[in-house]
């Protein structure tokens, strides 16, 4: 069995461990803590955070060998890498129909086992402290950015209180939140309905909206906001397979990570603006 193989296995048994105490407390917890970093490490794979989570719980910051050298930090000696998955595209060449050239396409992709350390395995330079938006999470400014971004989407949004006493709800370009609640959990949990709107076609109304809680509860956890533990309690019973569980928390993760880079790049302007 090759090193990537063993990869894959890792992470189909944990996700198999996960699903199958799924209503147990401990798993809870321990959905929690993935949970926080995916909100982390929202760039990487579901499946590559939970590679990084098993190995090295404790990881804030994690790049290559050579990336830390161009950063002017060096790996330790002897410090032991952090085994993911880095996909790699199988292209082919073809022929143009229309012109006779020759043209690359990608016809799959692969992965192959790479090594990534955390900042705390490697000494060097100071690096620039990453932006810290953990105070931003219930003082306005969060809510603010969420509610720009879904403008500049050409979504209109209503704040109003719901006669059925739901907290939001929207359709087909109108999203709506009321002032109850977690705000800011409610404006991104109808924000993901809003960006990936073939999710019910795709896999279902519960589980659309299990997955708009899930990107939620990433969003709010990157920047710091308290959402208890009823999202990882969520997601631990959506399904009874591991794969489709895992297939479904990176269709969540996707969204996510694009909210948080648009609201990231939002705040940091207004802080340039200050």
């Amino acid at each position: 069995m090759g090193k990537a193989d063993e990869l894959r296995e890792q992470i189909q048994e944990q996700m198999a461990a996960l699903v199958a105490s799924a209503g147990d407390v401990r798993a809870s917890e321990q959905f929690q803590q993935w949970l926080a970093h995916v909100a982390r490490f929202h760039h990487y794979s579901a499946g590559n955070v939970l590679l990084i989570w098993m190995q090295h719980p404790g990881a804030t910051r994690v790049a290559g060998y050579r990336r830390w050298q161009a950063m002017g930090r060096q790996v330790r000696k002897g410090e032991k890498g952090i085994g993911i998955l880095a996909p790699i595209p199988l292209t082919a060449t073809t022929e143009d129909t229309e012109t006779g050239e020759s043209k690359q396409v990608q016809t799959g992709i692969r992965f192959k086992p790479v090594h990534v350390f955390d900042v705390k395995q490697t000494d060097g330079d100071e690096l620039p402290e990453p932006p810290d938006w953990k105070g931003e999470g219930r003082d306005g400014r969060l809510e603010t950015a969420l509610l720009d971004y879904a403008a500049a989407l050409g979504i209109e949004v209503r704040r109003e209180e719901s006669a059925s006493g739901a907290l939001g709800w929207s359709r087909k370009g109108t999203m709506a939140y009321s002032d109850k609640g977690n705000v800011p959990l409610t404006i991104a949990h109808e924000l993901a309905h809003e960006l990936a709107p073939d999710w019910r076609a795709e896999v279902g109304k519960r589980v659309t909206e299990s997955l708009a809680e899930l990107v939620a509860a990433i969003v709010c956890l990157h920047f710091g906001v308290d959402v208890g533990d009823s999202p990882a309690n969520y997601v631990a019973t959506w399904t009874d397979d591991p794969a489709d569980l895992l297939r479904n928390i990176e269709r969540g993760q996707r969204v996510a990570s694009q909210i948080i880079d648009n609201v990231e790049t939002r705040l940091a302007a207004e802080n340039n603006r200050q």
